[in-house]
């Protein structure tokens, strides 16, 4: 069974006027057990069958298919194949592809900024994606394919809203809405040029790739060879510095910037070597055992196709340095810097240890009062004076009575002698 799907383009007039002037074809039984088809040249009854209803046919009374008389009813079924084929416009398909069958398909005429105007042709497949293509010259342009439905059901339903600008899917399980433009994916000149999507235009002012619809300013856009030498100049990517270690592994990405575009890598300004520690895959390049040989200028390359001609384009750009050591096992340098990390980290561990230690002894030796409001000195009557007497200065006393700082004597009666104070934090 092939997996091919072609798309082809007829025009409704080459139908109706076979249908209204052609030939019939006739079933013929021979000896075999196929039937054979030959041209009918018999007589052809009125109303014609297979033609749309005309006003001949409404002057017999004919005014829908229900008011067709049994004999043209059954020359249709006993003929229902025209002897002549309807060839497509360009007498072959615009597009042939193989992979996941064509289900629906809706066209969009589109004006772009050279004021012509294209065919834009979108696709639902059997695997759940969208294909968008431009017709231009009499060949088909496939400008991206996404994929609608990550579960990969085929496409049921395909709608299109130019009010909107909108794209409707629909599958058994859902729906999803696509824009018509989606100008935001290409970053650079080049991209949106070759990209050659009548609904997208470079913008110098802006330089960014937009939809050009009722925009009056100085746009690119070349549909029809996709000529990316209008774009400018653009700036070199810069190179970015990568370190390895010996025996390990590393991804350089570079994601290409289209479907059509042929990546390619480069180092030191040569094709990749072949090498079994250098896999190439379809967003980047995996280094993966390293050696001192695989130091170097790594460059990731786009080549893309258009009928002005081959572009190639720098995508990325890495500078990749051998670091000391091996994966897993780091230089003498990182070792002993380790070591000297961890010591300052003892050490100040010590430090802080010690501290709590000496303020604990503090707090037990009564250097320091403990923020408490002690009890049992109040009961034993060795309290402090209210805040508003004061003792004066330079001055012992060894009596009971103590003078005030008004001059008046104020007594302290004392149930008995007095006792020894071991500890200085109970005075």
């Amino acid at each position: 069974m092939s997996d091919l799907t072609a798309v082809c383009v007829y025009r409704v007039s080459d139908i109706s006027a076979l249908f209204s002037k052609g030939k019939y074809k006739n079933s013929l039984p021979v000896e075999t057990s196929y039937m054979k088809w030959v041209m009918y040249s018999g007589e052809v009854p009125s109303p014609r069958p297979g033609a749309c209803i005309d006003n001949e046919a409404r002057k017999q009374g004919i005014t829908q298919t229900l008011d067709l008389p049994d004999r043209t009813l059954q020359f249709i079924k006993d003929r229902p194949l025209m002897d002549q084929a309807v060839l497509p416009v360009g007498e072959g398909p615009l597009l042939v592809r193989r992979g996941a069958a064509f289900l629906r398909i809706i066209v969009n005429r589109v004006k772009a900024v050279d004021g012509q105007k294209y065919n834009v042709v979108f696709i639902g497949t059997e695997s759940g994606t969208m294909v968008k293509a431009v017709q231009c010259d009499g060949k088909m342009f496939i400008i991206e394919e996404v994929e609608l439905f990550p579960s990969r059901e085929p496409v049921k339903v395909l709608k299109l809203s130019e009010v909107k600008g909108q794209l409707y899917a629909g599958s058994v399980s859902g729906a999803v809405q696509v824009p018509l433009a989606t100008c935001g994916r290409s970053l650079s000149c080049v991209d949106c040029v070759l990209a050659r999507d009548p609904y997208c235009a470079w913008d110098k002012t802006t330089s960014k790739c937009i939809a050009h619809l009722n925009v009056q300013r100085k746009l690119i856009q070349s549909v029809t060879k996709g000529d990316a030498s209008l774009c400018p100049a653009s700036d070199t990517v810069k190179p970015v510095n990568e370190s390895i270690w010996l025996r390990g592994n590393l991804r350089l990405p570079c994601p290409p910037p289209s479907n059509l575009a042929v990546v390619s890598w480069q180092m030191d300004g040569l094709p990749l070597p072949p090498s079994n520690h250098l896999q190439v895959s379809a967003d980047g390049l995996l280094i993966f055992n390293a050696s001192e040989s695989h130091a170097g200028r790594y460059r990731c390359l786009s080549l893309e196709r258009s009928q002005a001609g081959d572009y190639t384009t720098v995508v990325a750009d890495y500078q990749v340095r051998l670091a000391p050591g091996e994966a897993g096992r780091p230089s003498p340098q990182a070792r002993q810097d380790g070591l000297s990390l961890a010591g300052l980290q003892a050490a100040l561990g010590i430090v802080v240890i010690l501290l709590a230690a000496l303020l604990c002894w503090n707090f037990y030796s009564g250097h320091l009062p403990l923020p408490c409001k002690r009890g049992s000195g109040e009961e034993s009557g060795y309290g402090s004076a209210p805040p508003h007497a004061g003792l004066e200065g330079g001055k012992k006393h060894t009596g009971h009575g103590i003078s005030a700082t008004n001059g008046e004597n104020v007594s302290l009666h004392t149930p008995g002698p007095l006792q020894h104070i071991a500890d200085e934090s109970e005075i």
